[in-house]
């Protein structure tokens, strides 16, 4: 995944209310947990019609010949900015292991099209989507553009300078605290 890009991983509703009774803003807070829920199998037992869902993202951003009968594969013209792509797992004609997408900011055309195109297919579907960070919203366009100001992509292209400063400042914060972990262990 590329720094510009804003991940989003596509939940079908019904799971997480029957799992839950109810919708959760946060899916996991633990990042040790991030990996196991990012790959979780959201849409065992959902059935869609993934010919239709195929078609319809086929027509924002174009299906890739390295797609398959069991992998779909979106891909934008990565030499015009559009990195945008989307990524869906397919167990059978009607269900699917796993749907995410994720959006090219570096041009504000992929957010008015590409994003908005998906999130508007996520809530035909009733389909919820959350960030990498386990936060779950609604597929509303508005809420999720403030989610994307928050994000790591956004900090980036704001001021690379700026954002790859703080990202050292926190791994050398990291490294003080480990090994005075560690000089204590050794006592």
């Amino acid at each position: 995944m590329a720094i510009w890009q804003y991940q989003l991983i596509v939940i079908p509703e019904k799971k997480l209310l029957k799992n839950n009774n109810k919708i959760p803003l946060r899916v996991f807070s633990n990042p040790n947990k991030r990996s196991y829920y990012l790959n979780f199998n959201w849409w065992k037992g959902a059935f869609i019609d993934t010919k239709l869902i195929k078609e319809e993202i086929g027509k924002h951003v174009p299906l890739r010949d390295w797609s398959n009968e069991n992998f779909f594969g979106w891909k934008g013209n990565t030499k015009n900015n559009e990195d945008n792509d989307a990524f869906m797992s397919v167990i059978s004609s009607h269900e699917i292991s796993g749907f995410q997408f994720r959006t090219d900011l570096r041009n504000r055309n992929n957010i008015e099209n590409f994003l908005k195109q998906m999130l508007i297919i996520c809530k035909n579907n009733n389909w919820l989507v959350m960030n990498v960070n386990g936060n779950v919203f609604y597929s509303d366009f508005e809420v999720i553009l403030d989610d994307i100001r928050k994000s790591n992509a956004y900090s980036f292209l704001e001021d690379p300078h700026v954002f790859i400063t703080k990202l050292n400042e926190r791994e050398e914060k990291k490294k003080s605290f480990l090994k005075r972990i560690f000089s204590k262990l050794k006592k």
